[in-house]
């Protein structure tokens, strides 16, 4: 656990802004034209040498404005010509982890860099540090390397969607693919523990089968016959098997893994997996509409519940349904699945239900023997409402069919839920969804210029907790978007009143019911070298504030996490359309 900073409030101002104030975020930037310079060195972390040819990019908190730069022999770097503001520095370098000013270590944020007209900043120091790999060997259970295995290096984090730690990908999109003796390097990695997981190539719905030792003494005697009827018939075939994705050492589950250490600049060899032949079976299901009729374009997918993240299409099986609406789905290895049944496109033909609107759920579990399944058509839920814009100075959108409001399932089951596409919304600002699964759902939109307010079913705002839509749908949603812009800021010190720029700052509801994944409500910031920070259109509430020297990413959407920042927290109120300055300190 890192540590959690107690915080005395020296200043407390609340303003609250007219809409003249509110409205001025909006007003575009003039022309790039200034005289601060900001220049610096950068240098490999571990040997403290200066990196050449590093990619230094300056880019402005406001405004847009990006400059790159790149790196001398001697490391140095400078930026001219940049109007006053605030700034952050990215700096890149192929065999090194990207890094940005302030950042506490590789893969946190940084923080901004404040320059004056004029001013001249150059002590700036940027640090790189070198790439580490994982290599080894991939082969099958007869020692033979295995050719075209794809290998995924996993690493736990936090998951926006989620909240949860769990594994996930990191380094190359969609792993590493071993080499015609099966070997494998994973490069470009982060000091960090990592975890590899292998699959082979997968058949994906074809079928490999053993042969069995029956089959070749069988096939040895035809043979010696020398093309005289045999009398003895054919035995069984062998099973059908397929290679199951291994965890490194050797399991067949994230919870078997072991973790690999890896520090800046190091190779861990030897990593070697061994993959092996499990018995795969046929699925073989029934699709029943509920008018008896099937619409065309029906899509069947069997969808497995446990994957191994960036594989891609992991345990996505397809199948293809005949006229009687019966599909077989082969080569499924032990697992439980998912059966996701839904049209392709809007229905046509006989049916009297739109095939859009229609889908087919059904769980069922392979442990290598043939399974059968049912999967009914069920209607589809609508979910509708409409946008209000209540500004004071602003002025609607002119055309709000250019909107789009989207709806994202959540994702913290094991087993898949339907996704929804985004739909338009009409003239009038009325929008819906047709087809909808019953399950939870987080709604978003936006509008320039425009800070969604509320999203208002029978008396409930669905920003702040998941939309559940059950099989009735939801009717009469009001989604409200406000001009006035919230503002929470400050300066930030530490205990002798120097700015403190390498904490991070967390503001979070103080009513625990608020806190869920993809929370609004819930920010993360680094100070600006000098202290200062914004947190920018929060919804009015009461929140708390807290500092802390060391937090993973989207680690603050973890509710363990701030139930453990509660104490040493700083409360206040926010109200619609207000700025607060805060002045925090860092208490002795």
């Amino acid at each position: 656990m890192r540590p959690i900073v107690t915080l005395a409030v020296t200043l407390v101002l609340t303003v609250a802004t007219s809409a003249q104030q509110g409205s001025s975020r909006d007003v575009a930037l003039p022309a790039v034209s200034g005289t601060a310079v900001i220049s610096g060195t950068v240098v490999n972390a571990i040997s403290g040498q200066p990196v050449r040819r590093a990619i230094v990019t300056t880019s402005a908190s406001e405004g847009g404005l990006r400059v790159i730069a790149v790196t001398g022999d001697d490391g140095r770097f400078a930026v001219r010509d940049l109007p006053a503001g605030h700034y952050y520095l990215g700096v890149s370098r192929y065999g090194f982890v990207g890094a940005a000013y302030g950042s506490t270590k590789p893969g946190r944020p940084g923080t901004t860099i404040p320059i004056a007209a004029g001013e001249k900043k150059s002590d700036i120091s940027l640090r790189l540090t070198p790439t580490g790999a994982i290599t080894g060997t991939v082969v099958d259970q007869s020692g033979d390397p295995v050719a075209g295995a794809r290998v995924i290096v996993l690493h736990y984090g936090f998951g926006y969607q989620t909240g949860e730690r769990t594994l996930m990908q990191t380094g190359v999109p969609f792993g590493t693919v071993t080499d015609d003796r099966g070997i494998y390097r994973a490069s470009g990695l982060p000091p960090d523990d990592y975890y590899v997981a292998v699959a082979a190539d997968s058949t994906r719905g074809a079928e490999m089968r053993e042969v069995t030792s029956a089959e070749v003494s069988w096939a040895a005697k035809v043979l010696q016959s020398k093309g005289a009827s045999s009398d003895s018939p054919a035995p069984p075939l062998g099973r059908t098997v397929d290679y199951a994705p291994v965890y490194y050492p050797g399991g067949f589950t994230s919870a078997t893994a072991t973790a690999i250490h890896l520090k800046a600049a190091e190779e861990q060899t030897g990593i070697d997996v061994v993959l092996d032949r499990v018995a795969t079976a046929r699925l073989t299901g029934t699709v029943v509409a509920p008018d008896g009729v099937l619409p065309p374009g029906l899509q069947v997918n069997v969808v497995a519940n446990d994957t191994v993240s960036g594989l891609p299409f992991a345990g996505l099986n397809t199948a293809r349904l005949d006229k009687d609406g019966v599909f077989t789905s082969a080569g499924l290895l032990p697992g439980d699945y998912t059966v996701v049944v839904r049209a392709a496109g809007a229905g046509r033909g006989g049916s009297s239900v739109p095939a859009a609107a229609l889908f087919g759920l059904a769980d069922v579990s392979i442990n290598g023997g043939d399974a059968a399944v049912t999967v009914t058509l069920e209607n589809g839920a609508t979910v509708a409402g409409r946008l209000v814009f209540d500004g004071q100075i602003a002025k609607p959108p002119s055309d709000l069919s250019r909107l789009r409001v989207s709806l994202t399932a959540s994702r913290s089951a094991r087993t898949p839920s339907l996704g929804v596409a985004a739909t338009s919304v009409g003239s009038s600002g009325d929008f819906a969804f047709v087809g909808v699964t019953p399950g939870r759902y987080a709604l978003f939109t936006s509008a320039p210029g425009w800070v969604l307010k509320s999203a208002i079913v029978n008396g409930h705002d669905v920003l702040d907790q998941p939309l559940e839509v059950g099989t009735a749908g939801v009717t009469g949603m009001t989604v409200t978007f406000t001009d006035q812009h919230t503002e929470i800021s400050g300066s930030f010190l530490d205990t002798n009143g120097r700015p403190a720029p390498e904490y991070f700052i967390i503001a979070f509801p103080a009513d625990k019911a608020l806190w869920w994944p993809e929370s609004r409500r819930i920010q993360s910031q680094r100070p600006a070298a000098d202290g200062h920070f914004s947190i920018k259109d929060l919804p009015a509430g009461e929140y708390l504030l807290a500092a802390v020297t060391d937090v993973e990413p989207m680690e603050w959407l973890d509710p363990n996490f701030l139930s453990q920042l509660v104490p040493a927290a700083t409360k206040l109120t926010l109200h619609d359309g207000e700025k607060i300055t805060q002045s925090l300190k860092v208490a002795k």
